[in-house]
């Protein structure tokens, strides 16, 4: 299996790192790439580089059977506009991952309306990925689907939080209307 992991840009992702590099040691004959940001690779194991350009991230999600993502919108809808169905590990604060614990209310979301596999640390990314590869893609007609219930969900998130950072996110994925001439 082929597999594409995007940790992000921000704070250094080495849970997930961690996570992946477990996963080829349980099965050597995956083929595991990471972009892995500010983290370090364990020497060996896993193959990847701190940055890619988006046209090139996304090529490489497309081409790969599953994406793991943390659970940052983008990355999300990244994820969904390739036609994979994300396979979602939230960033938590209490590990120092991120600065407040808003991926983790997106993944329970996502979860709860089964839109993405989320890595929890009661359900590790080995048995996400062992328990379900048939999960891991979806047709594109699926990922529109998807990707306007991940919408759906921001929106949702966003009102109830009144948070002004998210309301910038998902003005960035939404059309805008154009002014009337």
């Amino acid at each position: 299996m082929k597999i594409a992991v995007v940790t992000g840009t921000g704070l250094p992702f080495q849970r997930l790192i961690d996570a992946a590099a477990e996963c080829v040691i349980a099965h050597p004959e995956w083929s595991i790439w990471v972009q892995h940001g500010n983290a370090m690779l364990p020497p060996g194991s896993l193959t990847g580089v701190p940055y890619l350009p988006r046209r090139d991230l996304l090529k490489r999600l497309q081409t790969s059977d599953a994406v793991v993502v943390h659970c940052g919108v983008g990355a999300v809808l990244d994820a969904l506009s390739v036609g994979r169905r994300p396979i979602i590990m939230p960033r938590l604060r209490r590990f120092g991952e991120h600065v407040n614990d808003h991926q983790l209310e997106l993944a329970d979301a996502l979860g709860r309306e089964n839109l993405a596999s989320v890595v929890s640390l009661e359900r590790s990314l080995l048995s996400v990925l062992t328990d379900s590869p048939k999960d891991c893609s979806t047709t594109p007609t699926n990922a529109a689907k998807l990707r306007a219930s991940v919408l759906e969900d921001i929106t949702e998130l966003t009102r109830r939080r009144n948070d002004s950072f998210a309301r910038r996110v998902l003005a960035a994925c939404l059309p805008l209307p154009r002014p009337k001439s």
